[in-house]
């Protein structure tokens, strides 16, 4: 069995494009979802700001973090 692990990092946004926040109870959602697909997840609640072009204009996202950390597997890799 391998020690080896492997980390990913989602950025969940907390709103829409139209500036609506999006429900709490659909992040959490989200969170409980990774948990029960993989065990365990963390969720940063400091806001994490993105920023990013398209068609030569910048947008701003406001966004939140989920880390899991998993055993670094084909299956997991999927």
């Amino acid at each position: 069995m391998s020690s080896k692990w492997r980390r990913f990092e989602v950025l969940l946004p907390l709103q829409f494009n139209d500036r609506r926040d999006v429900p709490a109870e659909w992040l959490a959602e989200a969170v409980l979802e990774i948990v029960d697909h993989f065990g365990a997840a963390s969720y940063e609640t400091q806001k994490v700001e993105g920023h990013w072009r398209h068609g030569g204009v910048l947008y701003r996202d406001n966004l939140v973090r989920v880390i899991v950390d998993v055993p670094d597997s084909a299956k997991n890799r999927e």
